[in-house]
């Protein structure tokens, strides 16, 4: 079984705003994988089998999902964005004392599967009580490329005191079901076995509640919007996923899945979300 990693591994960047909120940053797929208050509230699941090596992408926090969500096309599962090196660009505070922490992955020998020129830049604004994350990708070349990408956040949660509301009537596709289309009910979402849906055309906010506090969750730019957890038995085939952890989170994903974006040359695609979290 894989083992936690030490205190703070150099591929792990961490950074703290004025009212000691912190996050840490895996520089490996640019990826979050913590966010927590001062008192060590932790807002976001990270698996404790997570291969912290290099040797598989990291579950929980949030990966970057990029060029390629899931198997929709010929390259790796979710792409490469989550499994290169990225840059460290900034550290800093901003005016108001939020922390800030930008990153960049540009295209290489190591995308050249993908045949474009690009560069990815991730910036996280963050404080106690909320998150910003914005995905900037640029179009570098001198053709068009086209892309589906995602933030795929997994948030930690009680999932069985959990409830999530602002979907209700939205179309998806439910993947579990094999791609069935199909409309939310009226009722919260409340999760009781396996869950992956891809919601399409989201525009409200979504609120998720589970008995301690409220998340409300917004995105920009993003079309969609997937919902995941694999339940019992598919969480029991992942191996950088303890058998019981699927009860400890919830995937909210700020996704571009069914209408790929063409990107002109020179042309820059911003996608973000916010997350807000108050006490019940």
């Amino acid at each position: 079984m894989p083992t936690a990693p030490p205190a703070l591994p150099s591929h792990l960047q961490q950074l703290t705003s004025a009212d000691g909120a912190s996050i840490r940053v895996s520089l490996f797929g640019g990826h979050l994988c913590s966010w927590q208050t001062a008192e060590g509230d932790e807002r976001l699941f990270m698996s404790r089998a997570t291969f912290w090596d290099g040797s598989a992408a990291l579950r929980g926090g949030v990966p970057v999902i990029f060029p390629q969500f899931g198997a929709m096309g010929e390259l790796p599962k979710h792409g490469f964005a989550r499994t290169l090196p990225w840059t460290l660009e900034e550290t800093t505070r901003s005016d108001n004392g939020d922390g800030v922490m930008r990153l960049a992955l540009h295209h290489g020998v190591q995308t050249a599967a993908f045949a474009a020129r690009f560069r990815l830049q991730l910036t996280i604004r963050f404080n106690a009580e909320a998150l910003n994350i914005d995905l900037n990708i640029d179009n570098l070349g001198t053709q068009a490329f086209a892309f589906t990408a995602a933030l795929h956040s997994y948030f930690r949660v009680d999932l069985m005191a959990s409830r999530l509301l602002g979907l209700q009537d939205v179309r998806y596709n439910d993947s579990a079901a094999g791609g069935v289309p199909r409309r939310e009910s009226a009722a919260p979402i409340q999760v009781s076995s396996e869950v992956d849906r891809n919601y399409l055309q989201v525009t409200r906010p979504l609120e998720l509640f589970d008995g301690r506090t409220k998340m409300t969750i917004s995105q920009q730019g993003f079309e969609d919007v997937v919902v995941w957890n694999p339940w019992r038995d598919k969480a029991a085939a992942l191996r950088d996923l303890a058998d019981d952890e699927y009860l400890q989170f919830l995937c909210i994903e700020a996704a571009q899945v069914n209408r790929a974006v063409a990107l002109p040359p020179g042309q820059r695609w911003t996608g973000q979300q916010h997350v807000i979290v108050a006490a019940t």
